[in-house]
């Protein structure tokens, strides 16, 4: 073979990359531009990128804001458990939502090179009871999931897929820790049973009048005395009918020749 017309084929390295499929980053514009404030028809499309994109920013500035108060929430929930056992669990969730306010602060920088201002006050509604308290977490622990998962739709970078992904996971796990510690302390005992509720008492209905007595039946005529039935006939008896004696022909081996011609004449006649 001519070796001014082959060449040896060189392996594209950019296809054999693994993330082949996903968009150059290096390329994509930045979500801060305004080119991102689109108005079409996926603007309000949660899985069409870049147009879902600044939705989520304003979900990470919620989330943010949320994480916030759900740790002061928790750690005042900590302080009024039953136990130091579900006090204990309480504050490792607590801990949990600290890390996610930092984690998501940065994904937020690293969108848009700016910073989240940090709120430090936090008010908290604080619950009657800590069953209600438990059984609010549970709530809102569950409700938090649809959100980051919008969030988690717009993600281009794989460090934020992954640092989404985990936040989401932390969140169901939280939900499964608050439905453990609501049934560990029986806090289903404390609420109203529907079911025995007496419903609202109505009017009663006007007492009715009572029904006239029943007719008396008119008297009945005797029925007529019945005939005496005919005495019933004796059954008729037959007489038994006689029978003739049937004629034995005595054994001709004893028979004389007397006998013989008194019972058969016919055979000694000689004419």
């Amino acid at each position: 073979m001519n070796n001014q017309y082959y060449r040896r084929p060189w392996p594209n390295r950019q296809n054999n990359m693994p993330n082949m499929n996903l968009p150059n980053m290096n390329n994509m514009p930045n979500p801060a531009n305004p080119r991102y404030n689109v108005n079409d028809k996926h603007e309000h499309d949660p899985y069409c990128i870049p147009h879902n994109i600044p939705n989520a920013l304003n979900l990470i500035k919620e989330a943010v804001a949320g994480e916030k108060e759900d740790a002061a929430y928790y750690e005042y929930l900590a302080s009024i458990a039953p136990s130091d056992y579900d006090k204990n669990i309480i504050l490792s969730i607590r801990d949990d939502e600290k890390r996610h306010y930092a984690l998501f602060r940065r994904i937020y920088y690293e969108l848009t090179c700016e910073h989240l201002p940090e709120s430090k006050d936090v008010e908290i509604e604080k619950p009657e009871s800590y069953c209600d308290g438990v059984k609010t977490a549970i709530m809102d622990e569950t409700a938090v999931v649809k959100k980051y998962r919008e969030i988690l739709y717009a993600m281009m970078c794989r460090s934020h897929i992954n640092i989404v992904t985990g936040i989401i996971t932390d969140e169901q796990r939280h939900a499964d820790l608050f439905n453990f510690l609501y049934s560990r302390v029986e806090c289903y005992e404390q609420e109203p049973d529907y079911e025995q509720e007496k419903p609202e008492m109505i009017e009663p209905c006007p007492p009715q009048k009572p029904c006239p007595p029943p007719e008396p039946c008119p008297p009945q005529k005797p029925c007529p005395p019945s005939k005496p039935c005919p005495p019933a006939k004796p059954p008729e008896v037959k007489p038994p009918e006689e029978k003739m004696p049937e004629y034995t022909e005595p054994d001709k081996k004893y028979r004389s020749k007397s006998e013989e011609k008194e019972f058969f004449p016919m055979r000694h006649f000689k004419g």
